[in-house]
């Protein structure tokens, strides 16, 4: 134990942890593409080999525009033959990696050439995200349509416009005096068969184009404040009673047929219109 304490202790350094691992996985070196002498690039490359001149195709400037340091080795391989399969084979390598592993984005090269920006873009990969973000523009727009339409055909529902009755002169006629709680009272014809539905719609007109200060029937006032509806009931007779616009079968079932002018026993009678609000009333005087 204590010769063990007293031996120095060695340290394992990164450089050779690195060298070991690399020495597992030993790594197939590239072939150099092979260059004929009688071309014009080739012997200025050759020339410039032979007077220690780096080739231009191996000078490179770095971020700031100043020259990278290479250094070339020179092996002498001219008694060899050169592996035309073996450069074939790396080349079909090397292309289909790239269609494997295709880059789209941009980035900085390293080492220089003039600091420039390369940029590779991945046609299809943009292609189908615009469709993808166009296809959901389009939905987005028919939902927002669609809601616009369901709207405006709700609206137009609900604001059905109001039409007074008809007074037919060849049938029985009957006088019926309506008498509202703002102190204005008038004289309305109606014929005998007429419903108390009638009467009651006649008296929301009425009170319609009361509170909006016109007295045009055919104006928009009439339309405009449909939506403000006035809660009112109907009173006749002494003491006065409501009037029902339902008829009540034998069986004790309400129906919402209303019952005739002549039927309800209101021909030629006197009408209270009640209204159920106190401010629906200060809003129409």
């Amino acid at each position: 134990d204590n010769t063990s304490s007293t031996e120095p202790k060695v340290r394992r350094r990164g450089v050779h942890s690195i060298s070991t691992s690399l020495s597992s996985s030993p790594v197939v070196p590239l072939l150099p593409p092979f260059r004929k002498y009688d071309t014009d690039e080739n012997q200025q490359f050759i020339q410039n080999v032979q007077q220690n001149r780096v080739p231009v195709e191996f000078r490179r400037l770095d971020s700031q525009n100043k020259p990278v340091s290479v250094s070339i080795v020179l092996d002498d391989r001219r008694s060899r033959d050169y592996p035309v399969e073996q450069w074939q084979t790396q080349q079909l390598q090397q292309q289909h990696q790239e269609k494997l592993s295709s880059f789209g984005g941009t980035g900085n090269t390293l080492g220089g050439g003039g600091g420039g920006r390369t940029t590779t873009s991945n046609k299809n990969v943009n292609n189908t995200k615009k469709e993808g973000f166009l296809a959901t523009i389009l939905d987005l727009f028919r939902i927002v349509w669609n809601l616009l339409v369901l709207a405006w055909r709700r609206r137009n529902q609900a604001f059905v416009p109001l039409q007074k009755h008809v007074v037919d002169p060849q049938k029985p006629t009957t006088n019926i005096s309506l008498r509202m709680k703002q102190g204005r009272g008038q004289v309305v014809l109606f014929n005998t068969d007429h419903t108390v539905q009638d009467v009651r719609r006649y008296c929301q007109i009425e009170l319609l184009l009361l509170g909006s200060g016109s007295t045009n029937e055919s104006s928009s006032a009439i339309h405009n404040n449909q939506s403000e509806v006035v809660e009112f009931e109907l009173l006749a007779g002494f003491p006065p009673k409501a009037i029902l616009d339902t008829t009540t079968t034998s069986t004790g079932q309400s129906q919402s047929n209303s019952q005739s002018l002549k039927d309800a026993g209101l021909l030629n009678s006197a009408i209270d219109v009640r209204f159920l609000s106190t401010t629906e009333e200060k809003r129409c005087r």
